[in-house]
């Protein structure tokens, strides 16, 4: 068997657009490796968002997400071999309407409060023993 000179390219007939077979150079590019924190980015993101609508604990993982998503997007910038920015910025803007969702939260679990304290949530018949609180406060959560 012979082998060809290291500088042997294929012959290819004029007009040819395809090189002969078993010559590389088909499908699509190598997918660069992804950064190690897009997909926790991501994660992070769309439980917050999704937990955030039935029960209000998950919303506190809103602001992380969002920041996480912004330092890898920033990494990602900064070493151009690294992929995954789709993922982080899915994940920065979650993070950020599960934020947005969190301050309203506890906009109006502060305006609850503040209501409570000044006794306006109290019936005029109760005689003003606090539990007027309580159910708010347990209607609320």
């Amino acid at each position: 068997m012979t082998q060809e000179p290291s500088g042997y390219q294929p012959y290819v007939p004029p007009g040819s657009s395809y090189p002969p077979y078993g010559y590389g150079g088909y499908g699509p590019p190598p997918r660069p490796p992804e950064h190690p924190r897009a997909v926790t980015s991501l994660t992070l993101g769309i439980v917050s968002l999704a937990g955030g609508l039935t029960c209000y604990l998950p919303l506190l993982l809103g602001p992380y997400a969002w920041y996480l998503g912004v330092k890898v997007r920033r990494e990602i910038a900064a070493q151009p071999h690294l992929g995954g920015r789709d993922r982080a910025t899915a994940g920065m803007i979650c993070g950020i309407v599960a934020s947005a969702f969190l301050a309203l939260a506890l906009a109006f679990l502060a305006l609850i409060i503040v209501l409570a304290l000044n006794g306006e949530l109290d019936d005029e018949d109760d005689d003003n023993d606090g539990s007027g609180l309580f159910a708010v406060a347990a209607a609320a959560l």
